[in-house]
């Protein structure tokens, strides 16, 4: 039996995507912090920072996760094989009717809110489970936000971000 765990290789949080987004009226700034996990799915929280005044924009941001280029080893690091298989990912909805938070709970830790007083918040899903990983080692895959259609929000220059999966034989 094979344990999967969600790594980035230079630190324990998966990986961080940041967007910068305006709208019309208020700015609102978007950030993605992933976290490590064990098992076949890794969550992330998906931020939409504003005026704790401001309503939160109907916005959806939608990713695509690809395979990542292999790696040959050296003698500061273990090799790394392209990403297997397809992982699942769905998009993420904001609405006007979600709640605007104004205090940061544990869980919030990481986010820096610059000069933003609320934010809006939703939890993402990348699902590993269809793939199929033939041994132990790291496996990289590319996950890219996919720019925006939503009226105001302006996406982030660089949507890309690398996702290393640890698979560990039990």
């Amino acid at each position: 039996m094979k344990k999967t765990m969600i790594r980035n290789p230079k630190t324990t949080a998966v990986l961080t995507a940041l967007l910068v987004a305006g709208m019309a009226t208020t700015p609102v700034f978007a950030e993605t912090v992933y976290t490590p996990v064990e098992g076949t799915k890794t969550t992330f929280t998906k931020y939409v920072l504003m005026d704790r005044t401001a309503n939160v924009p109907n916005a959806k941001f939608s990713f695509t996760v690809a395979p990542g280029a292999a790696v040959e080893a050296t003698t500061d690091t273990a090799k790394v094989y392209a990403g297997v298989g397809t992982p699942k990912i769905a998009d993420i909805v904001f609405s006007t009717t979600d709640v605007v938070h104004t205090a940061k709970t544990e869980d919030d830790k990481g986010l820096d809110m610059g000069k933003y007083t609320g934010f809006a918040k939703k939890t993402g899903t990348i699902d590993f489970s269809d793939c199929s990983f033939t041994e132990p080692g790291i496996y990289r895959y590319v996950v890219t936000e996919t720019a925006t259609t939503n009226m105001g929000v302006t996406n982030d220059k660089d949507a890309t971000r690398t996702l290393d999966v640890y698979v560990i034989d039990d």
